[in-house]
């Protein structure tokens, strides 16, 4: 093969991680991308002979740049405390993902969606990434026991996956996923306070509750548990989607699918809401209307912010468990490039009827980094959603499991202050590529 035969594989594939994280890898079509490279369809069939070899190699281009990255974080990676760890960890992830910022829209759109081998090998390579922390943990003599060393480096990584993230979201605090912008340019300096956020929540936690807080556990957990009987009965667009996507994976699941399901055409689906954006925010936020009166409810028998907190955390996680379906929702919303702005439309309203979150904000209880509460609630939603599958709809056989998660939200890894070295960025001044 030439040289230019190389090369234009190699652009090819480039623009496609690029023209398809546009979409989400929700529609990848070969079309947009042989019109950003000015050639045709056909002159891309020379190079590759479908689409599906074509994703195959960008699949495993993705995963030997992964491979070599985390191989040579492993060879320079050394620290004596896991909260140095974490740092030198962060570090690498926010270098690896700015210069690759493509990559992470592939990992979160598509392949977090699709449990094939390849998912399995990326679990490999976080995997290397536990044994790292397991060593840092065994100089620190850290609890030995499994259950502990698992959540504890879940809880590193998804921190540090979540703060990832802000590298590509708009100015607006607290976005999520479907608001990514992967053409954002960020300098230094914002890297670096971003990196130091990370660090400082991963380690010291979100919020300020000492040690010594008295909290009964068992208590509030039976007392703001929320039972099925008190959730809303299920809406019947969720229920179409959950169905379909079950049968035909997210990707196929299309609003035209759904509108099938539920009995009515799309423009009749389309003639009660305006468009399909207010369609899900406002069967969403039924939902969420019901869920913080519910919540409410059960937090005005209780005193101390400390509890009131822990309460909260416990009617989100049983209305996880309740309602596991949500997660399918919020899913296939991400595949069809539905961008409900949930989030900036109603943060505010959760902050009002939520006075303990309000008056925590104000009275300094959480870690809010420059009026930033957004992150505060954010950061719950997005870690109980991927530790949710640990727990079982029982609450009585959650209670241990429940409670680490909490404290590592509220507190971090450890409750020392951290070595004060600084944090090392490099590559940040590298022009964006794929």
């Amino acid at each position: 093969m030439s040289d230019y035969y190389l090369q234009q594989r190699e652009n090819i594939i480039n623009t496609a991680f690029q023209v398809w994280a546009e979409s989400h890898f929700s529609k990848m079509s070969l079309s947009p991308v042989a019109e950003a490279l000015s050639l045709s369809k056909a002159a891309l069939y020379r190079y590759f002979k479908n689409k599906d070899e074509l994703l195959q190699t960008m699949i495993q281009q993705f995963s030997q740049s992964m491979y070599l990255a985390v191989e040579e974080f492993q060879k320079t990676a050394h620290a004596d405390t896991l909260a140095d760890a974490v740092g030198q960890y962060y570090t690498f992830l926010f270098n690896y993902f700015f210069n690759h910022p493509y990559y992470y829209s592939f990992v979160i759109f598509f392949i977090l969606h699709r449990m094939t081998e390849f998912s399995k090998k990326l679990f490999r390579e976080r995997d290397r990434i536990n044994a790292f922390f397991h060593q840092v943990m065994d100089k620190e003599m850290y609890p030995r026991d499994e259950y502990t060393r698992h959540i504890t480096t879940r809880f590193i990584q998804l921190n540090g996956f979540f703060w990832t993230m802000q590298l590509f979201s708009k100015k607006e605090s607290g976005s999520l996923p479907e608001y990514l912008d992967f053409h954002r340019k960020i300098n230094e300096k914002e890297m670096k306070n971003l990196l130091q956020k990370a660090v400082f929540v991963g380690c010291n936690g979100y919020c300020s509750i000492s040690s010594d807080s008295v909290i009964a556990y068992e208590k509030i957990i039976k007392e703001c548990w929320i039972s099925p009987e008190e959730m809303l009965e299920t809406d019947r667009i969720f229920s179409a989607v959950e169905e379909v996507v079950a049968e035909v994976g997210f990707a196929d699941a299309s609003v035209e699918r759904i509108a099938e399901r539920i009995g009515i055409n799309k423009s009749s689906l389309y003639f009660y809401f305006k468009n399909k954006n207010e369609m899900f925010f406002k069967t969403i936020k039924r939902e969420q209307d019901h869920l913080i009166g519910l919540i409410v409810g059960k937090l005005s028998r209780i005193r101390s912010f400390e509890e009131k907190m822990f309460g909260f955390f416990i009617a989100l996680v049983s209305q996880m468990l309740n309602k596991p379906y949500l997660m399918t929702i919020i899913h296939w919303l991400r595949k069809q490039n539905i961008g409900v702005n949930f989030q900036k439309k109603n943060m505010g309203n959760v902050f009002e009827r939520l006075d303990f979150l309000r008056e925590g904000i104000e009275q300094g209880k959480f870690h809010t980094h420059n009026g930033e509460p957004g992150s505060v609630l954010l950061f719950i939603f997005f870690f109980l959603m991927n530790e949710i599958r640990f727990l079982s709809k029982n609450e009585n056989n959650n209670t241990e499991y429940i409670k680490k998660a909490f404290s590592l939200y509220c507190r971090g890894i450890n409750h020392n202050k951290m070595k004060k070295n600084p944090i090392n960025i490099q590559g940040v001044q590298n022009e964006q590529g794929n």
